[in-house]
């Protein structure tokens, strides 16, 4: 509800999520809730705290995938950024930021196009004297394709 107002009321919101958390900590919507609203308000380190526990409670929950990896894409943390995708501990072996990039995008596809959209379009602008780049821009421009329809 504070989150749908306009002015957005982060504050009363972020008393209810960390009540709501506090009444019933194993339910991970709550804490999902809570690390988004952290974030909006530029709180990063409480708001991978709450994706943790999501993650923790649930491995495969996509709002916070995304949230987790692209924090860590900012860090430069590719691997690591993969690993949170593919719901993995340990990250592959070998991976890019493109993989990360089409990963996010596969996700964010769920719920937002135009936002997919812009990852794959993000991944068309990497430098294609890169063999793995190269490969992602291929996947990248068939995803575009095939979303064009929508």
């Amino acid at each position: 509800m504070y989150l749908s107002t306009e002015p957005v009321d982060c504050e009363a919101a972020l008393k209810e999520f960390r009540e709501l958390v506090r009444k019933a900590p194993r339910w991970p919507e709550g804490h999902e809730h809570l690390g988004r609203t952290l974030m909006r308000q530029g709180r990063t380190a409480e708001a991978l705290k709450s994706f943790r526990e999501v993650l923790r409670l649930r491995p495969n929950s996509p709002l916070s995938q995304v949230a987790m990896g692209r924090y860590l894409l900012k860090r430069g943390e590719y691997r690591e950024a993969v690993a949170v995708l593919l719901g993995k501990a340990t990250p592959p072996r070998f991976c890019t930021m493109a993989d990360a990039h089409l990963l996010i995008a596969d996700f964010v596809m769920i719920w937002d196009h135009v936002g997919a959209r812009a990852e794959w379009e993000y991944i068309l602008t990497l430098d294609e004297s890169i063999p793995a780049y190269r490969v992602a821009q291929v996947a990248a421009r068939k995803r575009l394709q095939e979303t064009e329809k929508l």
